[in-house]
């Protein structure tokens, strides 16, 4: 129903019963009845599941589990359950799951993050388990289960991500002529140098993604192991949607794996003809680069070892940006950066050739 004191709409929701025998209500208030309607529905599953009572007395670890099975395994890539699902096994629950919701307090999480950080895990996997508080306790506040996220405004860990190995100019030229020898891996780890694709980007095209003509390929989903299956996943983002343009020597090969395998819808396919393994992949490269001579790097490498040779080379972060399909130039810039000033000296260094080669013999 419909306030008439702020118009904004009502609904209830029985959720148990008293031992007087009265049911229990949870009311729940939207701007629109349609969110409210929406805000019912969900109580209701919720209800229904058996394993939240909708009540200040909800302990975080009876919630998190109905919110993992009725909203993130439902409504969000089994990737992201599979994360959200470790982090509240792992650590949120062994830590804080007996608590009731409503009683956590920022302090609290403070204290759950330090001593994760302090137990030798890395900062990703740190706020990793601060995010999955925080999207949990979002949903909480939006159905009205808690009055505020308490993984708001806390201290993370300072980025601890290592250098990353890549390769040099030299070394990616002994790679690629390595490749050129191995019929199996390396036709996909010449594409991953040259086009900085993920390794299951890769792994997903298909034979329709090809526009030979128009000498682009498609990248619009990707290859990942689902619960012990293979299968090709839409990407999210539109960002991560995207046409690349072929050089030559990328149509070339992708012509000689035509002829190869014509009778496979996948462009790139192991040694017996079938689908890579995404998280196999890597030990062949690694084995590949042991025959060029090489640091043995995996294919998530060959995509930063991509990244920054375009920008040394003096590709700018937008161009790398689309090349990559991240979703903000921020991103590629807090990823790659530091590359950039070997660029800009190129750049300069070329601007300055041009300008001081075209002074007149009268100037001189």
């Amino acid at each position: 129903y419909q306030r008439s004191s702020d118009g904004r709409w009502s609904a209830s929701v029985t959720v148990g019963y008293l031992p007087s025998g009265n049911a229990r209500r949870k009311t729940i208030y939207a701007n629109t009845r349609r969110e409210a309607l929406e805000k019912a529905e969900a109580l209701k599953t919720m209800v229904a599941e058996g394993s939240l009572s909708l009540t200040k007395d909800v302990k975080l670890a009876d919630f998190l589990e109905s919110w993992l099975e009725t909203t993130i395994k439902v409504h969000r890539a089994p990737k992201t359950y599979s994360f959200y699902r470790a982090n509240v096994s792992l650590h949120i629950v062994p830590a804080l799951g007996s608590k009731k919701i409503r009683d956590i307090r920022r302090i609290e999480v403070q204290q759950l993050l330090d001593r994760l950080s302090a137990g030798g895990l890395r900062s990703s996997t740190v706020r990793g388990v601060k995010a999955t508080i925080s999207a949990a306790y979002n949903h909480a506040i939006r159905f009205e289960l808690a009055a505020s996220n308490p993984a708001t405004r806390v201290s993370l860990p300072t980025d601890d991500t290592r250098e990353r190995t890549i390769l040099s100019r030299d070394e990616s030229a002994r790679l690629f002529l390595a490749a050129n020898a191995d019929p199996i891996v390396g036709p996909l780890a010449k594409f991953v140098l040259l086009t900085g694709l993920r390794i299951g980007e890769a792994l997903g095209l298909t034979w329709d993604d090809l526009d030979e003509g128009q000498g682009v390929i498609k990248v619009t989903q990707q290859l990942q192991r689902v619960d012990g299956i293979l299968a090709h996943r839409r990407l999210k983002s539109k960002q991560s949607r995207r046409i690349l343009p072929l050089s030559p020597v990328l149509l070339d090969l992708l012509r000689d794996l035509r002829r190869d395998v014509s009778g496979s819808q996948a462009i790139f396919l192991n040694a017996e003809g079938r689908l890579w393994d995404p998280k196999n992949v890597s030990k062949y490269l690694k084995a590949l680069c042991r025959k060029a001579d090489v640091p043995e790097i995996s294919f998530h490498a060959l995509r930063h070892t991509h990244a920054t040779t375009a920008l040394s080379a003096g590709a700018g972060l937008h161009q790398v940006k689309g090349v990559l399909g991240h979703s903000q130039v921020a991103l590629t810039a807090n990823l790659y950066g530091h590359h950039v000033l070997e660029g800009q000296a190129i750049a300069l260094g070329a601007v300055e050739s041009a300008i001081l080669g075209a002074r007149s013999p009268e100037h001189e």
